[in-house]
């Protein structure tokens, strides 16, 4: 059968009908490069069916270090600090520092200083909110610049455990032909491509540490904590390189395994002095052999099973 007789006389009316969304769509999102300033180009729909270009300029990440320290309160209560300092190479100064915090960490207290050789020492802006589809602990003031940090605190029920954690520039990304276009529909595969490219969201920086991610319920029972400190030491010592050489891994995952073989058993005497063979250990490695974002979950774990086993 042909066309002609399939469609009647409307084949070519037909034909346009079908084949025109799906040849827009196909073109939405597509790239050009400008490989010398380091710019892309990306084609959207503008208002009135037109195509146009959205200009996305490449930026460094922001160049930051992350020092984390978590202490106990009393009532079960949880003290975190981050201290986030902007390396003195960085081609970015630093906007925003995010923390993911669930909405179940009840974030008491949150509070930032800035301290910078240009503003002086100032109170930063911190709160906790919802962030599109993330529950975040935000902080921002004046941009730091190369040499300048923050200090964040703030008090939660939660548990740590390791999270990535965002250090936000100031470069600019992406500059659209109208502003209506980023919030159209039919640009949604553009912008997908936007958000992929490195350095289009501000120059953001992923920095590996900890977040108040772990409800109290993850951890009620001394078996339950054992499980997390096994866990946590795995991660530390494998995807998150924040313990090594490898013997002492080795050396911290005897004892937690001493720690199990007599808890299981109901040995609470040899459980305890497992436990502190191990918070020693942590303790003899602090600052050369593990990082601060390592030693701070594994202590604060260690500090929790401390306080379950004691009478």
């Amino acid at each position: 059968m042909t066309l002609a007789k399939l469609f009647g006389g409307a084949t070519g009316t037909v034909l346009v009908g079908l084949l025109m969304p799906a040849l827009l769509v196909a073109q939405v999102g597509s790239q050009r490069r400008d490989p010398v300033a380091g710019i892309v180009y990306v084609s959207v729909l503008l208002h009135d069916g037109s195509f146009g270009e959205v200009r996305v300029t490449a930026a460094d990440r922001v160049d930051a270090d992350v020092i984390p320290e978590v202490t106990k309160l009393g009532g079960g209560v949880w003290t975190y600090r981050y201290l986030v300092r902007v390396r003195a190479g960085s081609t970015q100064r630093l906007m925003f520092f995010e923390v993911p915090c669930p909405e179940s960490a009840v974030i008491h207290n949150i509070q930032g200083l800035g301290f910078s050789a240009r503003e002086g020492t100032w109170n930063a802006v911190a709160r906790q909110q919802l962030t599109g589809d993330r529950s975040i602990c935000e902080a921002t003031g004046p941009e730091l610049s190369p040499g300048d940090s923050l200090v964040v605190t703030f008090e939660s029920a939660n548990l740590p455990g390791f999270d990535a954690l965002h250090a936000i520039g100031d470069a600019p990304d992406a500059v659209w032909p109208c502003g209506e276009c980023a919030s159209d529909p039919r640009n949604r595969p553009a912008r997908a491509v936007i958000d992929s490219l490195d350095g289009t969201r501000g120059g953001w920086a992923v920095v590996q540490s900890l977040s108040p991610r772990r409800p109290p319920s993850a951890a009620s029972t001394p078996i339950e904590t054992l499980h997390l400190l096994n866990e946590d030491l795995t991660y530390a010592c494998g995807p998150l390189a924040g313990i090594g050489p490898p013997g002492i891994c080795q050396s911290l995952q005897a004892k937690l395994n001493a720690m199990d073989a007599s808890l299981t058993r109901g040995q609470a005497s040899a459980t305890a002095g497992a436990l502190g063979a191990f918070a020693a250990g942590l303790d003899a490695l602090r600052g050369e052999h593990i990082t601060a974002s390592a030693y701070a979950v594994l202590s604060a774990l260690t500090t929790h099973l401390r306080g379950q086993l004691s009478p």
